[in-house]
């Protein structure tokens, strides 16, 4: 029996018998990927997995549920919280675009200007 070397020079003659020994163990890994992709095929088409699942369930808070609003509005320019995270006392939520604010807050400073000169001051 003639030995079959895996780098083969041009003029060396292959011997059928000993080549279709050495991918014997070839043929069946390929055989059985097959196998089993054809039956994933097959099963995949054939079945349906219901993708509904139903319990009873209460979802309760850690703490005392709080409302949080704006006393005034604005533009909100960042939030950096998202629904559902934990925050700390005093760390920012919400950022808001403040020269609309401070516009109202300069015209209500001038407004009692001129009320505290027009009348004086108590």
């Amino acid at each position: 029996m003639k030995q079959v070397v895996s780098s083969l020079r041009q003029d060396q003659v292959i011997d059928p018998k000993s080549l279709d020994i050495e991918l014997k163990g070839a043929r069946w890994v390929l055989r059985l990927t097959v196998l089993a992709l054809s039956s994933f095929l097959v099963w995949a088409y054939a079945f349906e997995i219901d993708q509904v699942v139903r319990a009873p369930g209460v979802i309760m808070p850690s703490s005392k549920v709080q409302i949080i609003q704006s006393k005034d509005g604005g533009v909100l320019l960042s939030l950096p919280v998202s629904a559902g995270d934990e925050v700390n006392k005093g760390q920012v939520i919400a950022r808001f675009d403040q020269t609309e604010a401070l516009a109202n807050y300069q015209d209500a400073k001038a407004k009692s200007c001129r009320t505290d000169g027009e009348y004086g001051t108590p």
